[in-house]
């Protein structure tokens, strides 16, 4: 009886071992990857990116059915990105959480969606520490979002 025991012991503890080193092994190669993924675009992204007004929309090109599905897919992504992004800003969760909420915001085609990345990237830790990546890689820094009607309205008064 004992020997029984001792061995579905061993056997639960080998399963938990496994269990954890796999979690490890995922957690690491997805950490890695985004990081990855969020480097690639934020070097990617136009000097004046946070400046240009919004592009006029194209006419719709080809068949309707293959722009909606592409627009959807889009923002799909863009919404999981943004999720993942809340989920890696928690303390204790490592990872590019507000680059990641960023980069799935860009993704997005939303009314307001230039105000909003204005509004984020208008905090001056958030675009320093997009264009210390950029600096890194030899990228010049992106420009400041310019200050319009819907921020300054928005900002606190200063004491």
């Amino acid at each position: 009886m004992k020997a029984a025991i001792a061995a579905w012991t061993q056997g639960q503890v080998s399963a938990w071992a496994r269990d954890i080193f796999l979690g490890l092994v995922v957690f690491a190669v997805s950490f890695v990857v985004s990081l990855a993924f969020v480097v690639w675009v934020i070097l990617r992204l136009p000097v004046d990116y946070f400046r240009d007004p919004p592009e006029p929309s194209a006419p719709v090109q080809g068949w309707l059915p293959t722009a909606f599905l592409i627009a959807l897919l889009r923002n799909v992504l863009g919404l999981v990105l943004v999720a993942v992004g809340v989920i890696l800003s928690l303390p204790g969760v490592p990872g590019q959480g507000l680059l990641t909420i960023i980069l799935g915001l860009m993704l997005m085609q939303f009314p307001g969606k230039r105000y909003l990345e204005k509004r984020i990237l208008a905090r001056p830790r958030i675009l320093a520490m997009l264009n210390r990546i950029r600096e890194r890689y030899g990228c010049e820094p992106l420009l400041p979002p310019q200050k319009s009607e819907h921020t300054q309205k928005d900002e606190p008064a200063p004491r």
